[in-house]
């Protein structure tokens, strides 16, 4: 998924995006591989509680909401981007892979308690989750 990406010469500006999303385990943006954000206002807000898979794999139990989700690599080069996540166990940008940040402004608020199922399945929130930086 590539977002704000301009190929060649164009005199129109770079998009702005507001996504508003709301229920358990929502995400503002998901992707199953990469995303690339080059340019532009991104906005995501998220809304929902974290919950109880019983179908997910065993360490994806408990889910919560996240701005950003995608399973592979996240590289932002430009661009301003605001996330906020007002509930339990809410992420603000969830990578499975590597992240790189070459420029741009960043803003990531979570206001969120842990969601708790039980003592061994929890989801805390968190403004960044990432395998490398």
């Amino acid at each position: 998924m590539v977002l704000g990406s301009c190929r060649g010469s164009s005199s129109s500006a770079a998009p702005s995006i507001t996504v508003t999303v709301y229920g358990n385990g929502s995400k503002g943006i998901s992707a199953d591989g990469d995303i690339t954000i080059h340019a532009g206002a991104l906005t995501l807000n998220t809304a929902g509680n974290g919950y109880w898979d019983s179908t997910a794999d065993e360490d994806d139990k408990t889910t919560a909401c996240a701005g950003i989700k995608c399973d592979g690599d996240l590289l932002i080069h430009g661009g301003a981007l605001t996330i906020v996540n007002t509930r339990t166990g809410g992420k603000g940008i969830s990578v499975g892979g590597d992240i790189s940040i070459n420029v741009g402004t960043i803003d990531v608020i979570t206001t969120g308690a842990t969601y708790v199922y039980s003592a061994a399945y929890v989801a805390k929130s968190k403004p960044l989750k990432v395998a490398t930086i």
